[in-house]
């Protein structure tokens, strides 16, 4: 069975245009995570040094809003945390997340390319050096490997940029975490809005 701290919305797809995400049980508001743009996009290709065509798309402007307004006493990223009663079978949820988060949505493998000389939006770029496991980090809690451990964990990562050289998010799988296991997600407001 999965707890959570804060419970990770469905993304908006064909399928469930509205979104939605559960109450939370301690009244909290949990806001819809919202993906701009995926489906209307217009993608616009440009040749790059190698002659690949690289894909690259508009970002909206209240994505850009978000990825300017980082700064580093306060970073515009989404954390999550789930955890979880049994270990979790890591080479699973790994596959999971491609088929459901990265296969489907194309931000997830895109990074930022911010305009010439300033002037304009940024746009989405392919990222073809994209390689799921650089997103995905596996590591293991100090004993005794309670609350107070897993805290200070995910407060030591919330402080840390996303590396802006590749799509803006990242996962934490985490060992040792009472009988079980945790998880952090982290992606950037640009990626999507809401929490």
């Amino acid at each position: 069975s999965c707890r959570s701290s804060l419970l990770l919305p469905m993304v908006r797809s064909a399928e469930h245009p509205a979104g939605g995400a559960p109450s939370h049980p301690c009244n909290l508001r949990i806001a819809k995570l919202r993906v701009l743009e995926w489906c209307t996009d217009r993608p616009a290709a440009r040749g790059s040094e190698e002659g690949a065509v690289v894909s690259r798309h508009s970002m909206g402007s209240a994505d850009a809003a978000w990825l300017h307004m980082d700064r580093p006493t306060n970073l515009m990223v989404i954390n999550g945390v789930l955890w979880f009663d049994r270990p979790v079978d890591w080479a699973r949820l790994r596959d999971v997340l491609h088929r459901r988060l990265v296969d489907p949505y194309p931000r997830f493998r895109q990074r930022v390319a911010e305009p010439g000389l300033g002037v304009g939006l940024p746009q989405w770029e392919d990222d073809d050096a994209f390689d799921i496991d650089l997103h995905l980090h596996h590591v293991a809690l100090p004993a005794p490997g309670g609350r107070a451990e897993l805290e200070e964990f995910v407060a030591d990562r919330m402080v840390v940029p996303l590396d802006r050289s590749r799509p803006l998010w990242e996962f934490h799988f985490i060992d040792g975490y009472r009988e079980g296991a945790a998880v952090l997600s982290r992606m950037h407001h640009a990626i999507g809005d809401g929490i």
